[in-house]
């Protein structure tokens, strides 16, 4: 995958995660130890961060996973299953935060 944190400044990765790039680490650190795997001797794992980005890219704009297969040098079902992997990871980082919202607009 193109490396998105060189293009932090010239607002490209916000572009392409349609997150400042304060907030992508934040939710990464909620996310990684659900996301991250171990390389083995036969592959070297996808990088937390990557999944994440294209887990973002995927939800912003809807992308298929064959154009994100273009951009990411990722094969389907690894965008496939990451995708489904970091969005569980996601929902169960974030529930207190959607469960206090929702306290805010009942009260």
């Amino acid at each position: 995958m193109t490396d998105m944190r060189k293009q932090e400044e010239s607002g490209q990765f916000q572009n392409f995660c349609r997150m400042a790039p304060e907030d992508f680490d934040h939710l990464l650190s909620l996310t990684i130890e659900k996301i991250r795997k171990s390389s083995t001797n036969f592959r070297d794992s996808i990088p937390a961060y990557d999944k994440l980005a294209v887990t973002l890219r995927f939800l912003a704009t809807g992308d298929s996973y064959e154009s994100l297969m273009y951009f990411t040098k990722m094969s389907k079902s690894t965008i496939c299953n990451a995708i489904s992997e970091v969005c569980a990871a996601i929902n169960e980082a974030l529930q207190n935060y959607a469960k206090s919202a929702r306290a805010l607009v009942v009260a």
